[in-house]
């Protein structure tokens, strides 16, 4: 189980960094930078793979459907509220495997201050990619993915090095495809849409 010194330090033998970081309240400028960017590089990782250990399923809760007096924005028939908890948005769960890939979008609230989901499923249930704050639930290739991606945020702030940056990107990307190999090879059959922050990139 990886802590998050350790990833830390991940990250910084991953670009050669000159110094280590020993403890999460330390004042040197490794723990500063890698501490500052640490969640951002999680997330991110977790948005860029459905991994299996942070898939969840959640009953949505309904707050408009084609009835209401303010129904739903075309072509919708319903909407609901977007789980707390959710990182990225993977499927509304089929009732069978003969049932198509069930169609979903994302929006705003009426007071523009949350996510809500919009589809044409009755009592939809989504599955996700739950937000993940304790680094011993996450697996070993997740680790090494999470330390590539922290690498590319804060090499140049200590380095200056855009070469290491480049190489990088570069070893994340490969993180990822392995992660993804890796679960084809387990046997994992279905696969999410890839998220807009990989295609982007190739």
């Amino acid at each position: 189980m990886a802590s998050e010194i350790d990833i830390y330090n991940l990250a910084l033998s991953n670009i050669a960094a000159k110094a280590f970081v020993n403890s999460l309240t330390e004042d040197s400028n490794e723990r500063k930078y890698c501490s500052a960017n640490f969640d951002t590089a999680l997330n991110t990782v977790l948005e860029d793979h459905d991994w299996g250990f942070a898939s969840a399923f959640d009953d949505l809760v309904e707050l408009k459907n084609i009835n209401s007096d303010v129904p739903p924005p075309l072509p919708w028939q319903y909407e609901y509220t977007y789980p707390s908890e959710a990182i990225y948005a993977r499927e509304i769960v089929r009732e069978s495997s003969q049932e198509k890939e069930i169609p979903f979008a994302l929006g705003l609230d009426d007071a523009g201050t949350g996510k809500v989901i919009r589809t044409d499923k009755y009592q939809a249930k989504l599955r996700y990619t739950k937000a993940i704050t304790k680094t011993s639930l996450l697996s070993s290739r997740a680790v090494e993915a999470i330390g590539w991606k922290l690498s590319t945020m804060i090499v140049i702030s200590l380095t200056g090095n855009l070469e290491l940056k480049q190489n990088a990107e570069q070893s994340y990307l490969r993180a990822i495809d392995a992660a993804r190999a890796s679960d084809f090879n387990e046997g994992v059959i279905r696969e999410a849409p890839t998220p807009e922050s990989i295609t982007s990139r190739t």
